[in-house]
C-alpha cells in the first residue's frame, strides 16, 4: 500500500531537502479549485519534517558557495582566539635603504651615468648600445673593458656603516675624473634617469645644461635612463636631441684648444 502525501506534507519534506518551494500569489486562472496560494501559507502551520527536523526555509547553498561563504565570514569576522589587530601605517622606506644600481663610464670627456636598476640586459648589447651614444656624439667608439668597477649597487655590501648614497655616488665619481689628465679637465655629465639626477644634485637640464655644485661645477644634461629609451620610441626622439647639444659642446671644446 503506497501513502500518498498531502501538499503541506510534500513542502515540509522538499524544504528540509533544501528544495525552494514555489506558490502562486494570487489565483491562477483554469487552475483547480483549493490549489495552494502563497498568501495563505503560514510557516508556523507547515507540519514538521521527517524525524521532527525544522523546516528549512532557505535553499540549501552548495559545497561551492557553503565554502565561499565560510571563506569570506573568515576574513570579515576577527577570530575569537586572536583579538583583532588596529591598522598601522607602514612608514615610508627611508631614501637611503631605497636600492638601486648605477653604471659609469668615463669615455673621451663625456661621463654616462645610468640608472640600471630596471634594466634587464646582456653584456653585449648594453656595450652596443654605449657604442652607439659615443658614435652619436662624434667619438671614438672603441670602449675600454667594462668591469665590477663601472657599476654601484645601494645598499653598499660588507658595509656596517651606511652612509648618505647621494655623497657616495658623488665621491664615486670624483675618483673617476680624477684619473684623468688636467689636459682632459672639461668633463660633460649624462644623468641618464631621474635618480641618476637626484644623487648627482642635478637641477634642470633637460634641454640645456646645467652646473652640477657638488661636483666641481661640472655642466651636465639629464636624460631618461636606458630602460626606458629602449622601451618608449618617443623617449629617444627627446633623448637624440640631447645628444646633439652634448656634440656641439665638445666641438666647442675641441675648437677651443686648437
Amino acid at each position: 500500500m503506497i501513502r500518498v502525501m498531502n501538499s503541506d506534507r510534500q513542502i515540509a519534506f522538499a524544504q528540509a531537502l533544501g528544495v525552494d518551494v514555489w506558490a502562486a500569489r494570487k489565483p491562477l486562472r483554469g487552475a483547480a479549485k483549493g490549489h495552494r496560494i502563497a498568501t495563505s501559507v503560514s510557516a508556523d502551520s507547515l507540519p514538521a519534517a521527517p524525524e521532527s527536523q525544522p523546516a528549512v526555509t532557505a535553499k540549501k547553498p552548495g559545497r561551492g558557495r557553503a565554502l565561499a561563504q565560510s571563506f569570506a565570514q573568515q576574513q570579515d569576522l576577527p577570530s575569537k582566539q586572536q583579538p583583532p589587530s588596529k591598522a598601522v601605517l607602514q612608514p615610508k622606506q627611508d631614501v637611503k635603504t631605497q636600492p638601486f644600481e648605477l653604471f659609469a663610464l668615463l669615455h673621451h670627456n663625456v661621463l654616462i651615468v645610468d640608472d640600471i636598476s630596471q634594466l634587464r640586459y646582456t653584456a653585449s648589447a648594453y656595450n652596443q648600445w654605449l657604442s652607439a651614444i659615443f658614435t652619436a656624439l662624434g667619438l671614438d667608439s672603441a670602449l675600454a673593458p667594462i668591469t665590477a668597477n663601472n657599476r654601484i649597487s645601494w645598499p653598499l655590501a660588507n658595509y656596517a656603516k651606511q652612509y648618505d648614497p647621494a655623497e657616495t655616488v658623488r665621491a664615486w665619481l670624483k675618483k673617476k675624473i680624477s684619473t684623468l689628465p688636467s689636459a682632459n679637465a672639461d668633463i660633460f655629465v649624462l644623468a641618464m634617469g631621474e635618480r641618476t639626477a637626484h644623487l648627482l644634485g642635478l637641477q634642470g637640464g633637460a634641454t640645456s645644461p646645467a652646473q652640477l655644485s657638488e661636483m666641481n661645477q661640472l655642466p651636465a644634461l639629464r636624460s631618461a635612463e636606458s630602460a626606458k629609451l629602449w622601451q618608449q620610441s618617443t623617449a629617444k626622439r627627446d633623448f637624440w636631441r640631447q645628444l646633439q647639444v652634448i656634440q656641439k659642446l665638445i666641438a666647442n671644446v675641441n675648437m677651443g684648444s686648437q
